[in-house]
């Protein structure tokens, strides 16, 4: 995932949850580092998600990472810091935050949890996808879901111009009743063949055999006196 990442420049990685997404994107920032001179990568995830991310920075480099958070004043004064070598950023505050981006010009941007942008019309998706960045490294476990057109979306920050007019896809691909709806799709084989060069996804039973051996923990959590209680009782 690491080599694929560093060979495209701009990817998607959608492996199943649980095969390392994280600490795919991570290396790729670090062999990035070392052959491409890149010293400015911004994470892009969900709120709940930025201080796992600099813990996971934290465990498995060296580098430096600073968590964006506060108000205007405070993420500006943050981005405008020229230290940290990742910077931690949640989709919600991307669109207020865009000059002070931009002006701290990152080379990598790392977009977890990326269905956030699956939706084309939405404020988040139209600011995240005017970022300017030579690198890409692009998250989800979920490419697809539900519509083509989701996809679509999340291509477009990796290659705009890889899938081409979305309105050419959409008819080349779609099935639809003598309504008008779409009840399916076909030839899917071909976008698959399009998207090659800059989409990775494999599933656990692919991979299963390069895989760690699974270590269970248990972990025994005292009960509170409240617990007790109603242990008690029953």
């Amino acid at each position: 995932g690491v080599l694929f990442a560093v060979r495209a420049g701009r990817c998607l990685i959608g492996d199943e949850m649980g095969l390392g997404k994280t600490a795919q994107a991570i290396a790729s920032a670090e062999v990035m580092a070392n052959l491409f001179g890149i010293e400015r990568v911004l994470i892009v995830c969900p709120t709940s998600l930025k201080h796992q991310w600099k813990n996971e920075i934290g465990r498995f480099t060296n580098r430096t990472a600073r968590v964006i958070e506060g108000d205007k004043v405070k993420r500006t004064e943050a981005f405008a810091d020229t230290e940290p070598f990742f910077k931690i950023t949640n989709y919600d505050t991307v669109y207020m935050d865009l000059d002070a981006i931009a002006a701290w010009s990152p080379d990598l941007v790392i977009l977890d949890e990326a269905q956030r942008i699956k939706n084309w019309a939405t404020r988040v998706a139209r600011s995240v996808k005017s970022i300017q960045t030579p690198y890409a490294v692009v998250l989800t476990g979920t490419p697809l879901e539900n519509r083509l057109e989701e996809l679509i979306s999340i291509v477009q920050f990796v290659d705009p111009h890889r899938l081409g007019p979305t309105f050419r896809l959409l008819h080349n691909h779609q099935v639809r009743d003598d309504d008008g709806k779409v009840v399916g799709y076909r030839d899917l084989d071909r976008i698959g063949q399009t998207l090659a060069p800059v989409l990775l996804r494999r599933q656990k039973d692919q991979v299963l055999d390069q895989l760690p051996e699974r270590i269970e923990n248990t972990i025994f959590v005292p009960m509170t006196p409240y617990q007790r209680d109603l242990h008690t009782e029953n």
